[in-house]
C-alpha cells in the first residue's frame, strides 16, 4: 500500500486515518500488507532499522535513498528516505494554500521506489494499492517478469496533482507515452487521470461519490471516470469505534452511551463554558469541525455579504461553536462574528481533543459540504449523539438517513442551509421525544472499517484471478 500520509505516523487530513485503519483491517483479515510512506520531517515514529536500496532515477534526475524500518501495530511500515525531496517543513507545501514545486519529483520519486524496495527486501507483491494522485505514476514503474495489479484509491478528485507539461521530463515519460497512459489532461500533465487510465481498478470512498464523479463533481474527469465506470467501485470508508467511543473516551469531563444520556448533558454544559457561550440546557447547541474551505461549505456559512451565519445570530435560537483552520478571509471573519455574537463560538486551528468535546456537547452537527467524498466528521457525530444537518452528497447520502438518523438538505446553497438549521432548531424545541428518538437511531449506526475491507479483499482476490483484465504496460 503506497500513500502520502498514514496515522500516526504523519496526518494532513482523513486519508492518514483511513489508510492506517483500512490496513490493520485487511492485515486481520489474513492479507499480508505493508505499507510505503516518505520520511517527511514531521513523520513520528520508532526506528527498527533501516536498508539501502538502488538509486532512485525518474526523468534524469538520481536520488541515493534508503528505507526506515517502523510499524504501525504490528503493520509493517517502510519511509522513503530522501532528505532533498522530504526534509523540509511542511508536507505538501510550505503552507496549507501553497504546494511546493517540486512535488512531482517528491510523489514521482515514491512511486518510483516501490519496486527497488520489493527487490531489496526479496517481496513481491500481487496487489499494489495507490491512494490519491501521489500514488498516480505507480502502475508505469514495475516492469515485466512481475507486473503486480494496480488499485486507485480516490479520496477526493478535487486534488489531482496536475502540472504544468514543461514538468512532463521529470518523469522520465515521452509526450506519445503519457498521452497514451491517459497522463496529459486539459493541456497539463496530471498524474490523477494518468492512475485512473492505468490502474487495474479504481475505488471511491463511497457509492454515491462513485456516481457523482461521473456525472458532476468530477472536477473535470467526469468524462474519464465515465470511460472506465466498469473499473470504478464505490467502498464507503468505515471509523475507528475504539478511538471514538463516548463511553471512555479520555477527552471528555463525562463518559455516556446510549443508555446513559446524562453525560450527554454535562458534557454539552462544558462545551457551552468552553466557548464562552450560555451554559443553557433548553438552547440547541450546534457543532462544526471543518477545514475552512470551499468544499466545505464555508463560503455559504461565513460570507460577509451572502453568508447565513449574521443571520443565526440575530435570531438567537441557536448557539454555533465552530472548530476549523483553513482559508484567511474565513479565519478571519469567523473570529470577527464570535467578538460581536454572543451565541457563536469559534476556535481556529485543530485539537484533537475539542473536536472530541464538540462531537460530545453538540446536540446536532452541521455538515454543509458541497460534496462530501465519504466524510468521517457525520459517523463520529453520529456516535455522539450529535445528529447531523448535512447536504445530501456523497458519503453523507450513504451514511444519514434523512429524518431518521439526520436532517439532509439538497445542495449547500444559503437558502437550503438555513431551512436545514430552521428545522433542526423546531425538532429540538418543538418535539423532544422526536428529537431524542432520532438521536438514539443515529447513536445505533455502526460502519465499522471491518465491512471496507471485506470489500477491498474481494476485490483484491477478483484482480488475481486468470481472467481479470489486465492494462497493458507498454
Amino acid at each position: 500500500m503506497v500513500s502520502s500520509e498514514a496515522h500516526p505516523i504523519v496526518k494532513v487530513g482523513g486519508l492518514a486515518d483511513a489508510v492506517s485503519a483500512l490496513a490493520i483491517q485487511l492485515q486481520q483479515q489474513g492479507v499480508d500488507i505493508r505499507i510505503l510512506l516518505p520520511n517527511y520531517r514531521e513523520c513520528e515514529f520508532t526506528t527498527e532499522g533501516h536498508t539501502r536500496i538502488d538509486d532512485i532515477v525518474l526523468g534524469g534526475n538520481r536520488y541515493r535513498a534508503q528505507i526506515l524500518h517502523s510499524r504501525i501495530g504490528t503493520i509493517p511500515v517502510f519511509l522513503l528516505d530522501i532528505p532533498e525531496l522530504y526534509d523540509r517543513s511542511g508536507i505538501y507545501g510550505p503552507r496549507i494554500d501553497a504546494a511546493f514545486e517540486d512535488n512531482l519529483q517528491r510523489f514521482g520519486a515514491l512511486c518510483a521506489a516501490a519496486p527497488g524496495i520489493c527487490r531489496a527486501l526479496d517481496w513481491l507483491p500481487e496487489i499494489v494499492h495507490g491512494h490519491d494522485w501521489q500514488s498516480g505514476l505507480l502502475p508505469q514503474m514495475f516492469a515485466a517478469p512481475h507486473l503486480p495489479k494496480h488499485i486507485l484509491t480516490i479520496h477526493n478528485i478535487g486534488y489531482q496533482g496536475d502540472f504544468p507539461l514543461a514538468q512532463l521530463p521529470h518523469t522520465g515519460f515521452s509526450r506519445a507515452f503519457a498521452r497514451k497512459h491517459g497522463y496529459l489532461h486539459a493541456h497539463k500533465l496530471n498524474l490523477l487521470a494518468g492512475g485512473i487510465v492505468s490502474a487495474d481498478a479504481v475505488t471511491t470512498v463511497s457509492r454515491t461519490y462513485a456516481r457523482e464523479i461521473q456525472h458532476h463533481h468530477g472536477f473535470g474527469l467526469e468524462h474519464l471516470v465515465r470511460a472506465h465506470a466498469s473499473q470504478v467501485t464505490g467502498i464507503t470508508n468505515g471509523m475507528d469505534y475504539q478511538e471514538w467511543n463516548p463511553a471512555d473516551d479520555i477527552y471528555l469531563h463525562v463518559g455516556f452511551d446510549i443508555d446513559r444520556m446524562a453525560g450527554k448533558g454535562i458534557c454539552k454544559r462544558e462545551l457551552q463554558m468552553e466557548f464562552g457561550l450560555e451554559p443553557d440546557p433548553q438552547i440547541p447547541v450546534l457543532g462544526m469541525v471543518s477545514r475552512l474551505v470551499d468544499q466545505k461549505g464555508i463560503v455559504e456559512l461565513a460570507d460577509p455579504e451572502h453568508g447565513i451565519l449574521g443571520r443565526l445570530c440575530r435570531e438567537n435560537q441557536l448557539q454555533l461553536v465552530v472548530l476549523g483552520s483553513g482559508e484567511a478571509w474565513c479565519e478571519q471573519e469567523l473570529q470577527r462574528q464570535a467578538r460581536r455574537c454572543p451565541q457563536f463560538g469559534v476556535h481556529i486551528g485543530f485539537d484533537t481533543a475539542m473536536s472530541h468535546r464538540i462531537a460530545a456537547g453538540a446536540d446536532f452537527f452541521l455538515m454543509p459540504s458541497r460534496y462530501e467524498p465519504c466524510g468521517l466528521s457525520q459517523l463520529y457525530a453520529m456516535r455522539y449523539g450529535a445528529v447531523p444537518v448535512a447536504t445530501n452528497t456523497g458519503g453523507i447520502a450513504d451514511t444519514v438517513i434523512d429524518g431518521r438518523t439526520g436532517i439532509l438538505f439538497p445542495k449547500a446553497s444559503p437558502r437550503h442551509i438555513y431551512r436545514a438549521i430552521e428545522r433542526a432548531v423546531a425538532l429540538y424545541v418543538r418535539e423532544p421525544d422526536t428529537y431524542a428518538a432520532m438521536q438514539r437511531e443515529a447513536m445505533q449506526q455502526r460502519f465499522d472499517w471491518g465491512a471496507a475491507a471485506a470489500e477491498y479483499r474481494q476485490l483484491y482476490h477478483q484482480l488475481q484471478q486468470p481472467d481479470s483484465l489486465r492494462r497493458t504496460r507498454s
